[in-house]
């Protein structure tokens, strides 16, 4: 008997239910004042009031960055400078946009960049934009835009030589860099997204571009007048915007000379909003406090109304070979290709570019009279309006081509 009963008070004995614990018993409030008075120090007065005057502040969170590589992309992606809305301000960049991407624009505020998104939409490529951050200063020779590629248009054998590995002067099948910088986009657009196909039996005199090589060497001579001196006068006015400015950080070498990379002009960022170069002997001669001879070798960077002269008088003249092209005539390109082309790229990202930084509510409420930077911008815009044909053909090309990114992107 006493055996058995040991057996069972030793058995486990079953957990209860949780309805069947019953709840604790009520804590009264004045046991909990006094314990919430014991835990924490006595306050003065005088501390609490000074406390009142700054109230607590609550920072956003901080941006979480995996450390983890992202994956490649799926697609080509073009990363540009942010889009610049109507109110004068920069879409937040991609990955960090609160707002859907119908409301974040597709085309860069950075003529340039524009350029290249309109020539491979062009071409029929079929690829991504993203806008960066203008505080992350880094990028493929440190300049936008440049292109990310996917693994698809790496061939298969990856045991290629180093030699072969250079794109620039290999054959199509060789290895491919997956960032590709604007100055390499010509020779991937023509090797792989090319205007005619001869491997499938296409001809290019079948559909030929262009009505005569005349033309098409023409065509070389504008493309040459629009990227130097028009597109210099055209960033030189885009870069004085104070939320445009930002672009500039993007890359080191335009903090000095924005329109370096342009030919015929040596645009430095520093003359523009009023400062002085300072030659080689400057700089030991400030250091030892010589202010005369400090001066003597301060210079001007550049001649800013010479600039605007200069694209001004490009507009104009392309307006003018134009007008027999465009005027009156529905879906015409530039010189008339039977196709957009490189030129039409070009065209379309200065007049975009121009008459887009001139209806933000910065120009559009500025006088003409009073501010020499805006005052360059204005001159720009009445020259294009001067060439209505001009006008409406960029309207064409942005409702045909442009609108669709933008509302399907």
């Amino acid at each position: 008997m006493a055996a058995a009963a040991v057996a069972t008070d030793t058995e486990p004995r079953p957990y209860p239910e949780l309805e069947a614990i019953p709840p604790a018993p009520p804590r009264s409030a004045a046991a909990s004042t006094r314990s919430s008075a014991s835990s924490l120090l006595p306050v003065p007065n005088w501390v609490v009031r000074l406390f009142s005057a700054f109230p607590l502040h609550v920072w956003p969170e901080a941006d979480v960055i995996s450390p983890a590589p992202s994956p490649p992309p799926r697609k080509p992606t073009l990363y540009v400078a942010p889009h610049l809305n109507r109110d004068g301000t920069l879409s937040p960049p991609s990955q960090h946009a609160s707002t859907s991407k119908e409301t974040l624009g597709w085309t860069s505020s950075d003529p340039t960049c524009l350029r290249w998104q309109l020539q491979l939409l062009f071409r029929g490529v079929d690829f991504d934009v993203e806008f960066i951050d203008p505080s992350q200063s880094w990028g493929p020779g440190g300049q936008l835009p440049f292109l990310h590629l996917p693994p698809a248009f790496q061939p298969p054998s990856t045991n290629a030589s180093s030699s072969s590995r250079s794109w620039l002067g290999a054959k199509r099948g060789a290895v491919v860099p997956s960032l590709l910088t604007a100055a390499a986009l010509p020779h991937f657009l023509d090797n792989h997204f090319p205007l005619w196909r001869p491997e499938l039996g296409e001809k290019a005199d079948a559909n030929p571009l262009w009505k005569d090589k005349a033309t098409e060497l023409e065509s070389r001579t504008w493309i040459n007048l629009l990227s130097g001196r028009v597109m210099a006068g055209v960033l030189q006015t885009t870069f004085l915007d104070d939320q445009l400015r930002r672009i500039s950080a993007l890359n080191p070498k335009a903090r000095s000379q924005p329109t370096s990379r342009l030919p015929g002009w040596e645009v430095g960022f520093l003359g523009w909003v009023g400062a002085h170069s300072m030659g080689a002997g400057a700089g030991q001669d400030a250091a030892t406090g010589d202010g005369e001879d400090s001066l003597r070798y301060a210079a001007p960077v550049v001649d800013e109304n010479k600039v605007v002269d200069d694209a001004v008088k490009g507009i104009e003249a392309l307006g003018l070979r134009t007008q027999a092209d465009l005027e009156g005539a529905e879906g015409a390109w530039m010189l008339g290709a039977s196709q957009p082309t490189e030129l039409d790229a070009l065209t379309f990202a200065i007049v975009h570019s121009v008459m887009s930084l001139s209806a933000t509510p910065a120009f559009a409420n500025a006088s003409a009279t009073t501010d020499d930077d805006r005052r360059a911008l204005l001159r720009l815009k009445a020259a294009i309006e001067g060439k209505p044909w001009l006008v409406g053909w960029s309207r064409r090309v942005w409702k045909d081509k442009v609108r669709p990114k933008e509302r399907g992107q």
